[in-house]
């Protein structure tokens, strides 16, 4: 069975830059913005299953990401209605937690891969496939650049999608105009991840 810890949902880049702006979204208004990055090719030959499809990986890779940004100090609220990214509230930490019990089966649902209605082959290819996309659009690094970069991002030598996610993400949060950030240390970072991904 899949859980959030075992694949990387290749929706997670393009909603954390969606959502890192700060504006509120419904669910169907994410998934236009989503669809308007080219990010969510077709996923079934059923419309109802590729509604059912397309509409599961957007929810979970909004869980993973509230679970994620959770350790910076960030909350991601998660409703069909509004969905927002903003700094948690340090001197409440548990003002948001009829929020999260609320949505604890929701999230429980979504974070299990096996509810994706496939096989784990069929799922595993087809991630596989789509993150290939994303990383084939950026020129590749030297050696020496990458060894460079891996250093300035603190990174392994050998360094996996999801940690390299991660550290954008991390990165990005710290960096963001919105929070206070320089908007071309921003700009800087954000070519160095896809410079990044692409020797993956």
């Amino acid at each position: 069975m899949f859980t959030d810890r075992t694949m990387t949902n290749p929706l997670l880049d393009v909603i954390f830059e969606i959502l890192s702006t700060g504006t509120h979204y419904k669910v169907h208004e994410l998934a236009a913005q989503i669809t308007s990055h080219k990010a969510l090719p077709n996923l079934d030959s059923d419309p109802h299953k590729e509604l059912f499809k397309k509409n599961f990986l957007i929810m979970n890779a909004l869980y993973q990401l509230q679970n994620e940004l959770h350790e910076y100090g960030h909350h991601l609220h998660i409703s069909n209605m509004d969905i927002y990214l903003h700094q948690a509230e340090v001197d409440t930490p548990n003002s948001n937690a009829p929020q999260v019990e609320s949505s604890a089966a929701l999230r429980h649902y979504y974070l299990d891969w096996s509810n994706y209605e496939t096989s784990e082959e069929e799922i595993e290819a087809l991630l596989t496939s789509f993150w290939q996309k994303y990383i084939l659009t950026t020129p590749s690094l030297s050696s020496e650049t990458r060894e460079q970069l891996q250093k300035k991002w603190q990174l392994p030598t050998q360094y996996s999608a999801t940690e390299l996610q991660k550290r954008w993400r991390q990165l990005a949060i710290e960096n963001h105009p919105d929070k206070g950030g320089d908007a071309a240390t921003f700009k800087q970072i954000k070519q160095e991840y896809e410079q990044l991904k692409s020797t993956l």
